[in-house]
């Protein structure tokens, strides 16, 4: 039987679902771009969250 995962469309709800994800463990630019496709959200809104996840240091390609 296969898992429903959970589709997030909302970009305020899946940037802090991504700010706790960092958190966890570094993650690449790529890695939290495919988490969000993952989620169900669009190009433009993908965009977004990666630009404010890199202005507020969760994620940093230099750390990773």
């Amino acid at each position: 039987m296969e898992e429903k995962k959970t589709k997030i469309t909302d970009p305020v709800l899946a940037l802090e679902k991504l700010r706790a994800w960092c958190s966890y463990q570094e993650r690449c630019q790529q890695e939290a771009r495919d988490k969000l496709y993952e989620l169900g959200l669009w190009t433009d809104a993908v965009e977004s969250i990666i630009s404010n996840l890199i202005s507020e240091n969760y994620i940093n390609e230099e750390r990773f």
